[in-house]
C-alpha cells in the first residue's frame, strides 16, 4: 500500500463584539483533500497493483452566536453549511453552554452534529498485514454523528494554590459510520 495526500485549506475569520454581552463571528472555509492511492487488497504478489485517486472539495461558511451573561452564564449557538463534491450540502448545528454561579463550580453542557469522510485504507491499512483478502464497498457515505456532552469542573482553594477537579461525560450517536467486518466471506 502506498499512498500520497495532498491537502489544502483556507479560512476566513470575522468576530466582533455587537455589545458586552452579545458576540457573533462568521467565517468561510475551503478544504481540498487528494489521495492517490497504490494498492494489492491481496497477499497474491501476481496480482496487479491497483490505483485509485481520491479527490473532494468541501466549501463552507458558518455564523455563531455567543450570549454572555455576566460571568455567570454564557449560551452559544452555531450553524455551519457545507458544499462536498462527493456528498452535496449538509448542514451542521451546535449548542454549548456553560453555568458558573460561583469562581469555584462551573457546568457545561454541549451538543452537535458532526460528518466526516471515510478513507477505509489509509484509516485501517493495519489489515493488510493479516493475510486476509480486503474489499471495500464502492458506495461509502459520509460519516454522520451527533455528539452530547456534560462537564463540571470545582476550583478549590487548598495551601494557597488552586486544586482543580474536572469530571466530564461525552456520548456519540453515529448515524452513518465506516466499519471493518471481519467475518463475512
Amino acid at each position: 500500500y502506498s499512498v500520497d495526500e495532498k491537502n489544502l485549506y483556507a479560512q476566513l475569520l470575522f468576530e466582533t463584539d455587537i455589545t458586552k454581552q452579545h458576540n457573533i463571528a462568521v467565517g468561510a472555509s475551503l478544504n481540498h483533500d487528494f489521495l492517490n492511492q497504490r494498492y494489492r487488497l491481496s497477499h497474491d504478489a501476481d496480482l496487479p497493483l491497483t490505483h485509485s485517486r481520491e479527490k473532494e472539495t468541501v466549501a463552507g461558511a458558518y455564523a455563531q452566536y455567543t450570549f454572555n451573561l455576566d460571568t455567570r452564564l454564557t449560551l452559544m449557538a452555531g450553524l455551519r453549511a457545507d458544499h462536498s463534491s462527493v456528498y452535496g450540502t449538509f448542514l451542521t448545528p451546535r449548542m454549548h453552554i456553560k453555568w458558573q454561579p460561583n469562581g469555584v463550580f462551573s457546568l457545561r453542557a454541549s451538543a452537535g452534529k458532526g460528518y466526516r469522510t471515510a478513507h477505509p485504507l489509509a484509516e485501517m491499512n493495519y489489515l493488510m498485514a493479516s493475510g486476509r483478502q480486503l474489499a471495500v464497498s464502492e458506495d461509502l457515505k459520509q460519516e454522520s454523528a451527533w455528539n452530547y456532552g456534560l462537564s463540571t469542573g470545582l476550583n478549590i482553594p487548598l495551601l494557597g494554590e488552586t486544586l482543580k477537579v474536572n469530571a466530564e461525560y461525552y456520548y456519540t450517536r453515529f448515524s452513518s459510520q465506516v466499519m471493518a467486518d471481519y467475518d463475512s466471506d
